[in-house]
């Protein structure tokens, strides 16, 4: 179990890491990659061979249960595992890259410009998640992560 919390930790880190280098898309992406292979990794050190086999066992039976109730883990299965299956197959990142940019007047009348960049990333052309903010997807699968763990680690007391 320590390695997952290991893991889901460095998910958190590279999520830090991420909020700090919104004008660098390139820095995003690798972040991006870097994040979401560490939340599908998460899961992965639990059912190794390497795993404790009770550990194992638990993570197994959850994850079966998930299975039957694909929706109400969405956030999993069509963000964490669908999203990393992308990147890693056919290196498709569904992040927006266009600068998202707000049209303001300005107190002298002039026109500002605000890039949204440094506050709001949004995810493209999803079937679920569409238009949502990166970072609040990775802070939800993270707070998921979290709550599966517990779960397990109560089935094993």
């Amino acid at each position: 179990m320590e390695r997952s919390y290991e893991v889901l930790r460095d998910a958190e880190f590279a999520l830090e890491l991420l909020e700090q280098c919104e004008s660098d898309m390139r820095k995003f992406r690798i972040l991006f990659v870097a994040c979401l292979a560490l939340l599908r990794t998460t899961g992965q050190v639990l059912v190794h061979k390497t795993a404790d086999p009770c550990v194992k066992k638990a993570a197994l039976d959850l994850f079966a249960e998930h299975k039957e109730n694909r929706s109400e883990h969405k956030i999993y299965f069509d963000f964490v595992d669908a999203e990393r299956g992308l990147i890693v197959h056919e290196y498709i990142i569904s992040l927006e890259e266009n600068d998202i940019e707000v049209v303001y007047d300005t107190d002298s009348g002039d026109l500002g410009v605000f890039n949204l960049d440094d506050l709001y990333r949004p995810l493209a052309d999803h079937e679920t998640f569409d238009g949502q903010d990166i970072h609040d997807l990775i802070k939800e699968a993270i707070k998921w992560w979290r709550v599966q763990l517990e779960i397990i680690e109560q089935r094993l007391s």
